[in-house]
């Protein structure tokens, strides 16, 4: 089975510069053309592990898994939703999701438009669509989200460092 991560239209994709100051020296940058996503980065590995960390988002807000927040968030992440207040840190990012997750459901699918990363750090931009109903109640139709996620690696592993969405416009 494919992710649905894995499918990406080239509608609005493109190559954003990344400022990057602290590049190391033995780093180099590749456009590498992936499903029809644009990503930029240095290493295969990194490409399919950030891949993995939107798949596993988007799985916790599709099964309400608000416990398992703490695996895709960093320690010193922020959460910035369009009609939510501006959260910071992980403790107080999980007890955000655990109140929402408890009140609605989630079925929702991340299409990736773009990936750029460096050693450390890079972000990714996606498309999300689908239903957010209250608990109980049928889905009236579907919606659509921008969401950008800065992502850094930490300990070997990519987590979301900051988290921003906003409603697709009409």
């Amino acid at each position: 089975m494919t992710s649905p991560l894995s499918h990406a239209s080239t509608e609005d994709v493109t190559l954003a510069n990344v400022a990057t100051t602290q590049r190391a020296s033995h780093t180099q940058n590749i456009d590498v053309q992936t499903s029809n996503a644009q990503i930029t980065t240095y290493n295969q590995q990194d490409i399919d592990a950030v891949k993995q960390l939107m798949y596993q988002y988007q799985q916790i807000l599709n099964k309400a898994q608000a416990s398992k927040v703490k695996d895709v968030y960093a320690k010193d992440a922020m959460f910035i939703g369009q009609d939510f207040p501006t959260t910071i840190g992980i403790a107080n990012i999980q007890n955000l999701y655990t109140d929402f997750l408890s009140k609605l459901d989630f079925n929702v699918d991340f299409e990736i438009k773009e990936i750029q990363l460096d050693q450390n750090i890079g972000f990714v931009r996606t498309q999300s669509t689908g239903s957010i109903t209250p608990k109980g109640e049928q889905a009236l139709g579907r919606e659509s989200n921008r969401e950008m996620f800065v992502v850094k690696k930490t300990d070997d592993n990519w987590k979301i460092y900051r988290y921003m969405f906003t409603a697709e416009l009409k």
